[in-house]
């Protein structure tokens, strides 16, 4: 392992943090090399998080509930929805969400 390497590797997980995906150039350095890999790997389990991996992207979800990228479904009504939101129209994006990444 290089500073190189090391710097690519936080630049990915930077961008994953921040924007959720990645693609291009940093998905290519992800796939390529087992380094990178490896470094990101102990920021995913520092973080309590995972990547997704599609044919050209790469995602960034929350492994369990503690985790602080996870939203609890109380906190998506109470913030991104009307009152009266049920929890059936949740699933329902949640399993919207789902289709469209694994269509990618």
């Amino acid at each position: 392992m290089d500073s190189n390497e090391l710097c690519t590797a936080y630049e990915i997980y930077r961008t994953l943090y921040t924007e959720g995906e990645c693609g291009g150039q940093a998905y290519k350095q992800y796939n390529d090399n087992t380094n990178i890999q490896s470094i990101i790997e102990v920021f995913l389990q520092e973080d309590e998080t995972a990547i997704i991996t599609s044919s050209e992207k790469l995602y960034l979800v929350a492994k369990s509930s503690r985790s602080h990228l996870n939203l609890s479904n109380p906190y998506i009504k109470k913030f991104y929805f009307k009152a009266d939101t049920k929890n059936i129209e949740l699933y329902m994006i949640y399993f919207s969400m789902i289709v469209i990444i694994g269509k990618d």
